[in-house]
């Protein structure tokens, strides 16, 4: 256990009472971790029962993991940002209500209340489902980007959800997110590179939003760790194919994952050795790279787990055909349509996002242009 005191915050619960059980591992989790946590709870959580729990067990709870009562009026929480009792503020879970008031400055909650006062503070960082978001494009677009205010948008459940269900499922952000002027809009490898996007967000003083999928964040790839420098991707491993049959993935997230099988099947099984390229940043992509490698390769790939419509693959693409007429690309995305509930690999497999589909639809690419 880490014992050395990282700092304090405020960690608040609404009442999304099926994730409150999650929620107060993650509150255990940050005091292993060294932090001092000041417990808050929505008027709801703190007084429903509800088939999750009593009210009163979940308060107790919280007060066993934390050390402090929990602060669940109005009068309670206000003095955290002008006493500055608070780093920071941590909501989890942030229900779709909770973030329609924060974006439109009501405070009639200690939750509320509790990042109002904390504003004061330093640079707000909002953790928030991909769903649940998207109820709060008119607030992002006027009340954040417009006024290019430096929020942090930590974007959880993006992608393929699985078991949260259809209407939990996050394959829009990407695009309902890069529409909008001043945003920025990322996505981590790994759980290393999600940590260093975290400290360049909170230091990069503008709207900005990370995306990341449901459950344990990839693990792999520890050993490639470039600084984050804004809209630069990295390179994770260069092919040797050449103009003739040369294979760039282009690949968000997620995605780099999959990207890294899915050369490993073109290269065993095809003969094809690609080039793979971690993008970081969704937008602005890096369109530097693009000019540089798309030289040496005659088959863009791009991959995301989002729509295509609006999507990363589809401004590449649009941008290409604008640079660089003639390059072929082959966008792979979700369908633009709503995908039903069910386990995330069954779910890739049946839209054609595992590694040996994809694999499949780039070696027939490939092939097709030999032939011709």
């Amino acid at each position: 256990m880490n014992t050395q005191h990282r700092g304090r915050a405020a960690f608040a619960v609404c009442g999304s009472f099926c994730t409150l059980g999650a929620a107060a591992a993650q509150a255990e989790q940050l005091v292993r971790q060294g932090w001092e946590l000041l417990p808050v709870m929505s008027f709801a959580a703190s007084r429903l029962d509800t088939r999750f729990g009593r009210a009163s067990e979940w308060k107790e709870r919280l007060e066993q993991l934390t050390g402090h009562p929990v602060l669940d009026s109005l009068q309670g929480v206000e003095p955290l940002g002008p006493r500055q009792l608070a780093q920071g503020l941590v909501v989890a879970p942030c229900t779709g209500t909770t973030l329609a008031k924060l974006a439109a400055g009501i405070s009639d909650t200690p939750v509320t209340m509790a990042a109002k006062s904390l504003l004061r503070v330093g640079k707000p960082v909002v953790a928030v489902y991909s769903t649940f978001l998207q109820r709060a494009y008119d607030e992002i677009y006027h009340d954040v980007c417009m006024q290019d205010l430096p929020v942090v948008f930590c974007v959880d459940r993006a992608g393929l959800v699985g078991a949260d269900g259809e209407t939990h499922q996050g394959v829009q952000d990407l695009s309902y997110l890069s529409s909008i002027p001043n945003m920025t809009v990322t996505a981590p490898k790994n759980k290393w590179e999600l940590s260093d996007l975290i400290k360049f967000a909170l230091k990069y003083g503008h709207p900005i939003a990370i995306r990341y999928p449901r459950g344990e964040v990839y693990d792999g790839l520890e050993e490639i760790r470039e600084p984050i420098v804004y809209g630069k991707s990295e390179m994770i491993c260069h092919g040797t194919g050449g103009k003739k049959n040369g294979v760039l993935l282009f690949a968000v997230g997620s995605m780099v994952e999959t990207a890294v099988l899915v050369r490993e099947i073109l290269l065993q099984e095809k003969g094809i050795d690609a080039t793979v390229v971690n993008a970081r940043f969704a937008q602005p992509f890096d369109a530097e790279m693009l000019d540089r490698e798309l030289s040496e390769h005659r088959l863009l790939v791009t991959m995301e787990e989002n729509v295509r419509s609006g999507g990363f693959g589809e401004h590449v693409e649009s941008w290409v055909s604008e640079h660089h007429p003639g390059q072929e690309v082959l966008c792979i995305s979700v369908p633009d349509a709503y995908v039903e509930h069910g386990a995330v690999p069954v779910l890739k497999k049946m839209l054609g996002l595992d590694p040996e589909s994809i694999a499949e639809k780039i070696a027939a690419a490939v092939s097709e242009d030999l032939e011709q």
